[in-house]
């Protein structure tokens, strides 16, 4: 890599590209939904695509591509994608949706979050934030900790949290409903 663009790339402002190409790869598993393999995260992939572009395994050329957050985008769309079709994806996707298993040790009930969870992603809005939001609160992060990560504002965390609450409400209240006994 040429120091130019080692410059530019150590110029850059992390914090919101990596929030926003965060957001992205969830957007990018939404349709179909499923879990990134090897126990990967948005973030993992995030990362890897930054590594490689760094590490001149996927070279940017700025006269080519100007837009660096595009091209980002890009190397990220071509890394789920490789993902997707991973031996270890092929094998999660050959799992029936019905598929339950009943032991002692919480399976069932694992499994059984797995699918709500996989029906909110596709019932929320295509909202790159509240995406976020969503998956930062369902793995146990606090709004300041979301705050310190992803540079934005606290108080914009707390609308967001709100925006999400009023969606979860729309989205669960036709199960909560079915599984009420059955009164609607």
């Amino acid at each position: 890599m040429s120091e130019s663009i080692q410059h530019i790339l150590n110029r850059q402002d992390w914090e919101p590209i990596i929030t926003k190409l965060t957001a992205y790869v969830i957007n990018l598993c939404k349709y179909p939904p499923y879990s990134l393999p090897g126990g990967k995260e948005p973030e993992d992939i995030v990362m890897d695509a930054i590594e490689k572009v760094y590490t001149g395994d996927r070279q940017w050329d700025p006269e080519m591509n100007p837009d660096f957050y595009l091209y980002l985008k890009s190397v990220i769309k071509s890394l789920v994608s490789n993902e997707k079709t991973s031996n270890a994806s092929k094998l999660m996707q050959a799992i029936p949706e019905h598929f339950t298993v009943s032991h002692e040790d919480g399976t069932e009930e694992e499994l059984y979050c797995y699918q709500i969870d996989v029906f909110i992603q596709k019932k929320l809005p295509d909202d790159d934030p509240l995406r976020l939001i969503y998956k930062a609160l369902k793995d146990g992060y606090k709004p300041a900790q979301i705050a310190t990560d992803t540079g934005l504002e606290i108080a914009t965390i707390r609308n967001l949290q709100k925006r999400l609450s009023r969606e979860l409400n729309k989205i669960l209240s036709p199960l909560i409903k079915v599984y009420s006994n059955g009164k609607k």
